[in-house]
């Protein structure tokens, strides 16, 4: 059967890799001459996981909200995951993408629509994502008179674009506008708040002790061993015992988390230390 034929056709160029020391791996996938039917298949994905001192995590499927920083260096250009076709003078284009990393979840969605019958032409889109939503649209429409010189158009445009911030506490500003081509354009500006956040009771329990528990207990302690040519020393097994054994040349780990560290609190709790 010929590929042409194919309901189905799905095809990544797909790289990846393994660091072992500090342990990390990855990979990064494309989509390439895909479709289902005559839907065009496109898309970027990427995964990061690295362990040790400073464990990260991060997985996407069409890159990250635009306001997004801590994208990786070595993470390359990422494409939205989306789906579209054109069929003769009417077109549609879906975008979006989705992730997640060790401290977000991101989201966000672009729908395209356009047709051209000739005496008018008319376009629309809308975006969504999960911090903003804007959306723009668009008709033109020419009125032919008995001359060239007679010719002329009529444009229409809508444009909202805003930011939308909440729960609790909630917030949408933006920015309106409409052009009504010979008769001028007009924007109107809105930035209205409404709810309130819940109060948060204070805490009522003595962190110094909680704290101190924390640190007591040996499965918040660990211990690796250093690198061969920087050990020195091999330590012999010791049978029976349950104390946690560590590496003169290899530092302990402490972790908890109860409460947040590299910070100076000026009320402990109930006893005040």
């Amino acid at each position: 059967m010929s590929k042409d034929l194919a309901i189905l056709r799905l095809q990544i160029d797909f790289v990846g890799y393994i660091i072992f020391d500090p342990f990390k791996l990855g990979f990064d996938g494309k989509l390439r001459d895909s479709r289902v039917l005559f839907i065009t298949l496109t898309g970027s994905f990427a995964f990061r996981a690295s362990f040790g001192a400073k464990p990260s995590f991060l997985l996407s499927a069409g890159g990250f909200h635009p306001r997004f920083k801590d994208i990786p260096e070595d993470m390359p250009p990422m494409d939205r995951v989306g789906a579209g076709f054109s069929i003769g003078i009417v077109g549609v284009k879906f975008e979006g993408y989705f992730a997640v990393t060790s401290a977000t979840v991101q989201a966000g969605s672009e729908l395209r629509v356009w047709a051209d019958v000739g005496i008018a032409s008319s376009r629309a889109a809308s975006a969504t994502t999960s911090s903003s939503t804007s959306s723009r649209a668009s008709i033109s429409r020419p009125t032919c008179g008995s001359g060239p010189s007679s010719t002329s158009r009529l444009h229409a445009r809508a444009r909202i674009e805003g930011l939308l911030a909440g729960p609790g506490s909630w917030r949408a500003a933006g920015l309106a506008t409409v052009d009504l081509g010979f008769f001028g354009e007009h924007s109107v500006d809105f930035d209205e708040r409404w709810g309130s956040v819940p109060d948060t009771p204070r805490p009522t329990e003595d962190v110094a002790l909680e704290l101190s528990r924390t640190i007591e207990k040996a499965e918040n302690w660990s211990a690796q061993l250093p690198r061969p040519e920087d050990a020195f020393v091999t330590l012999a097994k010791v049978e029976g015992s349950t104390d946690l054994m560590a590496h003169p040349r290899s530092p302990l780990t402490f972790r908890q988390k109860y409460v947040p560290l590299a910070r100076r609190s000026s009320a402990w709790g109930p006893s005040g230390r």
